[in-house]
């Protein structure tokens, strides 16, 4: 009876571990499916950020904006108002400047300055979106908005031998 006892015990005791570990199991894999998420999606957004670039440095803008488009809805979701909304604004910033479609691309350009000069200010990120917002600003005759102040800004930007263009 005593052994019959132990074993019943053990038995309970071994039921409560199984499904404590289960509930942990449980636990990790949602917050390691959460962190294997945000992976691909950080995956997603930069390989099409880089498909999208090729495009358009091949001339296809219709294939450039949608893919880039894409990874701005995806970096919105995953990590709005953060550097990669940025980086995809910045894309198709350049994008619209491609077009000459000087007020998009201020639009694009002036997001993505907003949330460079809250996160990494005086960069040289922040310095990349005023020389492309003097791009615009220099299409756009007269230039509007922040745009129209920035056009001394690229002419030194893009002297600086140091500085990528």
């Amino acid at each position: 009876a005593v052994t019959i006892a132990l074993l019943a015990g053990a038995s309970v005791s071994i039921y409560l571990l199984i499904r404590e570990n289960a509930a942990m199991r449980r636990a990790l894999s949602a917050e390691q499916s959460a962190k294997a998420e945000r992976l691909r999606n950080d995956q997603a957004t930069v390989s099409m950020t880089q498909s999208g670039t090729a495009f358009l440095k091949r001339g296809d803008l219709d294939a450039a904006e949608a893919l880039i488009q894409r990874a701005l809805t995806i970096a919105e979701r995953v990590s709005p108002g953060k550097l990669d909304v940025a980086t995809e604004l910045n894309g198709l910033g350049g994008l619209a400047i491609a077009r000459r479609d000087w007020p998009r691309a201020e639009e694009y350009l002036e997001r993505a300055l907003e949330i460079r000069e809250k996160l990494a200010p005086n960069s040289l990120a922040v310095a990349s979106v005023l020389d492309q917002l003097g791009d615009a600003a220099a299409g756009a005759k007269p230039p509007r908005g922040r745009a129209a102040g920035r056009p001394a800004c690229q002419a030194s930007f893009k002297m600086s031998p140091v500085l990528p263009h």
